[in-house]
């Protein structure tokens, strides 16, 4: 099961990252880049008292958490991804699908995020759902990136995380968000208009090479 965290920047929580990749003492979290926005700093990792478990008993809620200092050290502006490394000691990373085609309609798969957690909730969640379309999202200059879309409501705090088969727990993909008007009204920092039972996820198949280059480039500012 991959392990999910809390993403917070400046002291507030933005959305959800899992652990894609380790490399000796520091870890690789995965999630997408819109939830940081310019944020090169400040950029901290929430660690659940449940320890990325959610088959556990969670206490709920909680005044104060233990949280890692992490950097932006990979970005892909045309998939809405980025990969952050911070030190830490964590499980071995997931496996991920080689290709965007591995994914079918109809597949069954589980979304595991913190939603809600951009107003305080740190409850993980298990949602089980299915894929309802499979799209290329076309980009300026005839770039296309590998989406798909998913039967559930992505509530505020499920961006970036991840999508898992439910066959075997590889991961697919990446919740970006769900189908919603560009203006709206707030209420308990919720928009009424974003109540829609389309959610998008970008293809998790380009995520291990983004890891690699995150920790390639850090050997290089080392020498």
């Amino acid at each position: 099961m991959s392990l999910v965290l809390p993403i917070a920047v400046a002291d507030r929580m933005v959305g959800s990252g899992f652990v894609a990749g380790r490399e000796g003492g520091r870890i690789a979290v995965a999630t997408v880049l819109h939830i940081l926005g310019n944020a090169q700093q400040n950029v901290q990792l929430i660690v659940p008292g449940h320890q990325g478990d959610c088959r556990k008993i969670q206490s709920y809620p909680v005044s104060t958490v233990p949280t890692i200092a992490a950097t932006v050290a990979c970005i892909d502006h045309f998939s809405d991804l980025a990969v952050l490394l911070c030190e830490a000691t964590m499980p071995l990373a997931p496996e991920f699908v080689n290709s965007a085609d591995e994914l079918k309609i109809g597949e069954d798969v589980v979304v595991l995020g913190y939603p809600f957690d951009t107003i305080g909730s740190l409850l993980e969640t298990w949602t089980p759902t299915a894929v309802t379309s499979l799209g290329r999202r076309m980009i300026a200059g005839g770039v296309g990136v590998r989406e798909f879309t998913l039967d559930i409501q992505a509530h505020p705090g499920l961006s970036g995380s991840p999508v898992l088969r439910r066959a075997d727990g590889v991961i697919c993909g990446v919740v970006r968000g769900c189908l919603a008007h560009r203006i709206g009204i707030s209420i308990g920092g919720v928009v009424p208009e974003q109540d829609t039972s389309i959610t998008f996820a970008v293809s998790a198949h380009t995520i291990p090479e983004m890891v690699r280059h995150a920790f390639a480039r850090l050997e290089e500012t080392r020498e």
